[in-house]
């Protein structure tokens, strides 16, 4: 059977019996390849003496005739096929359990092995009689893996040949490989080696050694089906018995790791002699030697990985110990030891960061600039993230033991100028640590290490991109290119997008361990200006969800409103897409909500409330709305979309009425359409594209959903093709879990029974699925003839009966997040008595009271303050006392410790200057004042040495409260507003100018003139069938 279906075995005995090539691949391509086909080709044998039959057969197959001279050849192979054929035949018949196996024919044999990838090479040797001979041998095809390179390229050609096979695509594989040759790469911890080839070989054998049990019978290779490995590739190669073999091993006992990174706290080693022994004499304290166990780390190496641009000597010309730098000097607490000075190095055009930083303190310039020139002249650890990145830290750290990072021994002014940011930045945070992180770019990952406080990142460079994107309870992506975003590391997956230009950003945490602190650590925290949190506040498990805190920290002072709006009292909003008449929006107005109903320029339908024009078919429409939901409370998203495109009542069967423009497989549009029909759904697509972006809009910030439209429009597949398109699988799963709720419109006072739908937020809306109850009259759907179109119903339905609207509005009021009437109501109170001069503590304060919040010890000595909040020992802090356990409460927002408009003279008030100040006032140079008074200085000097940490509110300077008062509106000018039609009409004609609005009028008057002649007739007609006394009457006079 091998040798009859073989076709390398009869393009073997062709070519010996001397068939040409032409000819045979002609066979090859009619089919003729194998024995089997060419003995059956004709119906008759090979010993009937005539072959016409069969040269008319090979004819028909190939289409030209056998030349004369290949015509024996043929015979012979039709004579053998069909030897062939009759022998494998009456072997099949005969054959026994006793039966040998057939041979497999050479050429066959040897297809195989090349298949197989046996490769057989022909040599020249000689037999026992001495004579020579060709043979073939097969060769060795093990690859050779010495190197990573080797290993690299192995791996390439397996994913290649996994891919061609359909087993596994080549990009799953690429994936796996490029983890494998990661790990090699990763810098361990201290005390670990770096992982191996050999650990990586045997994480690839582990991940197919469990492959090969879970895969068993699950191998279905086919067309337009996934390869069945991929699934399994990326499930076990985060298998942690995969994984585990890929983990760093720790160096033995008898030698220490080497130390690239930056360690925190003095390293000691033995001295020299004994290793078992420490101590002065023989084998105790002796000399560091280059190349010293202590480090495994010799002098050339450090030398020759200094960063760019940093010199090895100090100005006075003396070396610099390059072991003290990493923090494993044997003398790590001497000056200097045989090596050299022990000092930081630096670059040898730049001053030292110190001096840098006194001169910051002394301007009290704590600006971004100023921070990422600081940071430029630090030295950068290497990121264990990103090996491309670089970062400074200070403040806690948390390893096998709980310690301070040596930067707050060897920086200290430093960190004393970056806390001065970070209070500014965002006054009310606390933390225990904070990290510089240069042109970083992480994976998704969790801190395990952080408490569940937040964190928060401030940027320090102009940049785009690199937003933080956090899986909470679905994707929020934190724009932290636009200003300082918080959110818990310890709880949620995090990972940072690519970034344009040089991103740099302040990152701010706590560390759990940080309760195991010592007292004199939190001390010296304490001098450093970091605002430890409290014991139970480390300890909390509360988390918070990400924010953005969208406020840029300004070069002379914090800002007011660093705090993000959730976290302030304010009316909701309902954003209405495609409003029309706005019935709904006006129904929430007059509910108490605030509502901002969005619809087309060339809106036909007379609104109820004013309409705020924005064209959805532009991409920027959704980027607008994006940027109102991060400064506006927006409780619930409307969307009525139009559905003219889409609408099914195209289907009837009319003349000349318009004919459907989609179906169930063209949703985007029907083939074959007419420019005018084009462009109508080209513009109906890009608004339904925008507002699927506006979806993603309320489904990441949480916000009530209602989507309108009929029940049998075309709308709904469209939506739900878009949301499986834009994704991601959390998005596309939050779309479909809203819940439809079917009703017909007579059921809430419309006159006609249009089933309507509405996709909304499930359990929000319970109640509103009515059908029609029979119990009522309804309105005719039939269209009615227009000259020569047609006129149909659903136009007169388009708007929302007030009932419908009534009854949405209480839904979504009573949802505890859109509470409205109580704000609402305050706030128009408010605004009307605004105009006539009155003020109202519910009316939004027109210029702050305070420039800023911060703690005492940081408002500047030549600005005037007023104390918000007294610490909660009474004034001051002993040597002894505990910050980290102490209650420094910072104002949450501003206002929260004082009322707008209450008695700002009372008894906690403190001006420079005022004779009379009270015992809680705080004025500098006041003679007059009590005990809680006194100089700048010498409240400085008590808070840093544990004095008082009272939170107070820093004063606008006179020129900045002019500034400010210069750029308000009065609120009697905004009391009689010019309608927005003519202000319109006001912009076009300062705009386009008196000629161009002549032009549309005279176009305007053009097309009625036209208009009139058209309906001359049908008016004449109409004449006719009237009552004289009506015609006379009702007749136009020329």
């Amino acid at each position: 059977m091998a040798g009859l279906e073989s076709s390398a075995h009869f393009k073997d005995r062709a070519r010996k019996y001397g068939l040409a090539e032409d000819l045979l691949s002609e066979f090859t391509k009619a089919g003729i390849d194998t024995f089997g086909k060419l003995a059956f080709i004709c119906a008759i044998q090979p010993n009937s003496g005539d072959d016409t039959a069969l040269l008319q057969a090979i004819k028909g197959l190939t289409g030209k005739d056998v030349p004369a001279k290949e015509v024996p050849t043929v015979r012979r192979l039709w004579y053998e096929s069909h030897t062939h054929a009759m022998l494998d035949l009456q072997q099949q018949v005969q054959k026994t359990p006793d039966s040998q196996p057939r041979e497999m024919p050479m050429a066959e044999r040897l297809m195989q092995d090349e298949i197989m990838g046996i490769k057989s090479e022909s040599r020249l040797s000689l037999d026992s009689d001495g004579n020579s001979k060709m043979t073939n041998q097969a060769s060795d095809l093990r690859c050779d893996t010495s190197g990573e390179l080797r290993l690299r390229q192995c791996f390439l050609r397996r994913a290649l040949a996994f891919d061609q096979v359909g087993l596994a695509s080549f990009v799953q594989l690429e994936e796996w490989s490029n983890k494998m040759f990661q790990a090699l790469l990763e810098s361990p911890p201290a005390g670990y080696r770096y992982v191996t080839v050999q650990q990586v070989l045997s994480a690839d054998a582990k991940l197919w050694q469990i492959m090969s049990q879970e895969s068993r019978g699950n191998i279905a290779v086919g067309t337009g089906l996934d390869p069945p490995l991929d699934s399994l590739l990326k499930k076990l190669s985060l298998d942690p018995l995969v994984t585990a073999c890929m983990t760093p091993l720790p160096v033995p006992a008898s030698q220490h790791a080497p130390s690239f990174a930056s360690t925190d706290g003095p390293g000691k080693g033995p001295g020299k002699g004994n290793p078992k022994k420490n101590g002065k004499g023989k084998n105790g304290k002796g000399k560091q030697t280059e190349g010293d166990s202590t480090a495994n780390v010799s002098l050339k190496e450090l030398l020759a990985s200094l960063p760019p641009n940093c010199e090895a000597k100090n100005a006075e010309g003396r070396f610099i110990c390059p072991f003290y730098n990493k923090g494993i000097c044997r003398f790590q607490k001497r000056k200097s030891c045989r090596f050299g000075k022990h000092a930081v190095v630096l670059s040898a055009a730049a001053s030292c960061p110190e001096d840098f930083a006194q001169a910051c303190l002394d301007n009290h310039d704590f600006s971004e600039s100023k921070i990422l020139e600081l940071f430029d002249l630090l030295p950068k650890d290497t990121s264990d993230r990103d090996v491309s990145g670089v970062s400074f830290s200070g403040g806690v750290y948390c390893r096998i033991k709980v310690g301070l990072r040596k930067a707050c021994h060897l920086f200290p002014k430093t960190l004393k100028v970056i806390n001065h940011f970070a209070s500014r930045a965002v006054p009310s945070h606390h933390y225990t640590s904070f990290v510089i992180l240069d042109r970083i770019c992480t994976k998704e990952h969790v801190d395990t290490q952080n408490a569940f406080l937040p964190n928060v990142v401030v940027p320090l460079s102009s940049f785009a991109g690199g937003d933080i994107m956090v899986h909470a309870k679905s994707q929020v992506r934190l724009r932290v290119c636009q200003g300082p975003v918080s959110f818990c590391a310890r709880a949620h997956q995090h990972s940072t997008s690519e970034a344009q230009g040089r991103r740099v950003v302040l990152v701010l945490f706590s560390l759990l361990g940080a309760v195991h602190l010592g007292s004199a650590d939190r001390r010296i925290l304490r001098s450093l200006g970091f605002p430890l949190p409290t014991v139970q506040a480390l300890e909390s498990q509360h988390i918070q969800e990400p924010r953005e805190l969208f406020c840029r920290p300004s070069s002379d002072g914090p800002s007011t409103a660093a705090l993000p709006l959730a976290d302030q009292a304010q009316v909701p909003w309902l954003v209405e897409v495609c409003a029309g008449s706005a019935v709904l929006s006006a129904t929430a107005l007059s509910a108490g909500w605030n509502a901002l109903p969005i619809d087309q320029p060339s809106c036909r339908f007379h609104a109820h409330t004013p309409l705020f024009i924005l064209d959805m078919r532009q991409s920027s429409s959704s980027v607008l709305l994006a940027s109102f939901a991060s400064r506006a409370n927006v409780a619930w998203y409307h969307f009525g979309l139009p559905c003219g495109t889409c609408s099914r009542a195209r289907e009837r069967p009319l003349p000349n009425a318009p004919r459907p423009l989609r179906d169930a497989d063209n949703l985007f549009g029907k083939p074959g359409l007419r420019s005018a029909e084009q462009e109508q759904v080209t513009a109906a697509n890009q608004v339904y594209v925008q507002a699927v972006e506006v979806l993603f809009l309320a489904f990441s910030r949480g916000a009530l959903v209602t989507i309108e439209n009929p029940v049998r429009s075309w709308l709904w597949p469209l939506l739900a093709a878009l949301v499986k398109k834009r994704g991601p699988a959390s998005f596309r799963k939050w779309y479909f879990d809203l819940q439809d709720f079917d009703f017909d419109t007579c059921m809430f006072g419309s006159g006609r029974a249009k089933a309507t739908r509405i996709k909304g937020t499930t359990q929000a809306f319970q109640g509103l699925a009515r059908a029609c109850d029979g119990k009522h009259q309804h309105l005719s759907w039939a269209p009615v003839r227009l000259g020569q179109g047609w006129q149909f119903k659903t136009k007169d339905e388009a708007a929302y009966p007030q009932q419908l609207c009534d009854f949405l509005v209480a839904a979504a009021g009573a949802c505890p997040s859109a509470k409205a009437e109580q704000w609402r109501a305050r706030e128009l109170r408010a605004q009307v008595r605004a105009p006539a001069g009155h003020q109202s503590r519910y009316a939004a304060a027109l210029i702050p009271e305070f420039e800023y919040q911060a703690p005492l010890s940081q408002v500047p000595p030549h600005r005037d303050y007023k104390v918000l909040k007294l610490s909660s020992f009474g004034g001051s802090f002993s040597e002894s006392s505990d910050p980290v356990g102490e209650t420094v409460g910072y104002p949450s927002a501003l206002g929260d410790q004082t009322k707008r408009g209450d008695q700002d003279s009372s008894s906690s008030s403190g001006m420079r200057g005022d004779q009379g100040s009270s015992s809680s006032s705080g004025m500098h140079g006041d003679q007059g004042s009590s005990s809680r008074s006194g100089t700048y200085g010498d409240q400085v000097a008590k808070r840093h040495a544990g004095g008082s940490s009272d939170i107070v509110g820093v004063y606008h300077t006179m020129e900045q409260h002019i500034q400010l008062a210069s750029g308000l509106e009065s609120p009697s000018e905004s009391a009689h507003q010019v309608p927005d039609a003519v202000r319109r009409n006001i912009f076009k004609l300062c705009t386009e100018g008196p000629l161009a609005v002549s032009k549309l009028r005279l176009q305007a008057l053009n097309q009625l003139n036209s208009r009139l002649k058209e309906l001359e007739a049908q008016e004449a007609e109409l004449r006719r069938g009237m009552h004289p006394d009506v015609e006379e009457v009702t007749r136009v006079s020329s």
